[in-house]
């Protein structure tokens, strides 16, 4: 009678763990990418619907700086991001500006940490300099 064991080789577990460390190696940056993506998504939303609530009360009062337009800091609705009026508005200008919140989860995201969007609908970074809209 022969007895034989089977099982793993310590070489073939040595193996199996090196593949798992090359896939986490790849796989957890893009991961930590996509959702740096999605939470500046946030702030799109949230910075085009304050567009979107200016140009309303434009139309009503002819001018963004109505007191009815009045428009004051607040966070974006994921919390990630504060949205603000860029030195002010005028009568027929505005401009919106989102700053990721400091020691949040977008402060690291290079390049985008800061979005803006006027009134004729310019988004800055402008899609050629930076990949932030």
């Amino acid at each position: 009678m022969q007895n034989r064991q089977t099982g793993f080789t310590l070489i073939e577990l040595m193996i199996a763990i090196a593949i798992i460390g090359i896939l986490a190696g790849i796989a957890l940056p893009q991961y930590g990418k996509y959702m740096s993506n999605a939470r500046r998504t946030d702030a799109h939303v949230d910075l085009r619907a304050a567009a979107q609530a200016l140009e309303r009360c434009r139309t009503r009062h002819f001018s963004y700086i109505a007191a009815a337009c009045a428009f004051t800091k607040e966070d974006t609705e994921q919390g990630h991001y504060e949205i603000e009026l860029e030195n002010g508005a005028t009568a027929t200008s505005f401009s919106l500006k989102a700053t990721a919140k400091p020691g949040g989860a977008q402060a690291n995201d290079t390049g985008c940490t800061v979005l803006k969007i006027n009134h004729k609908g310019e988004t800055l970074p402008a899609p050629a300099t930076a990949d932030c809209w």
